[in-house]
């Protein structure tokens, strides 16, 4: 299954469109650069911060998220994604698609649906929608490559 790169997911130009609460980019990034060899960065979410990607369309044809992630600090933490839309009356919905546990080194995630047959119940086709990542305990997180 191909993967598209959520826009500025790979954080090498910044976060342009991203909406960030206390995260911020760094040095560092996954080892196996995926992306590119020539990358360098990621995004570093401490405890009690959050960052929400861009809007994208998500459906039938790409019904999953993968991302790369590290966190230093509390072994039980663990990182919370929620997807993000409105549903057919305009009402905000934050659905927790994935609770991932804490790593100390880099690790690539499993797939994590994105629910696309049950958000089709709830908005329009095509309409957009966007993902939270906010750490749950104490620990540091880092996020790249989000696909």
């Amino acid at each position: 299954m191909p993967y598209t790169l959520i826009a500025a997911g790979d954080f090498e130009a910044g976060t342009r469109g991203w909406t960030l609460d206390g995260a911020r980019v760094v040095s560092g990034n996954e080892p196996w650069r995926v992306r590119s060899s020539n990358d360098s960065r990621s995004l570093e979410l401490p405890s009690g911060t959050a960052a929400r990607t861009p809007a994208v369309c998500a459906g039938v044809e790409e019904p999953t998220l993968r991302l790369f992630v590290r966190a230093t600090g509390d072994a039980t933490s663990a990182l919370a994604i929620e997807v993000l839309f409105e549903d057919l009356i305009g009402r905000p919905w934050a659905l927790p698609i994935a609770l991932v546990p804490a790593a100390s080194g880099w690790q690539p995630t499993a797939p994590h649906p994105v629910v696309a047959d049950l958000l089709a119940l709830l908005r329009e086709p095509g309409a957009p929608l966007s993902f939270r990542f906010r750490p749950v305990g104490e620990a540091d997180w880092q996020i790249d490559d989000v696909y």
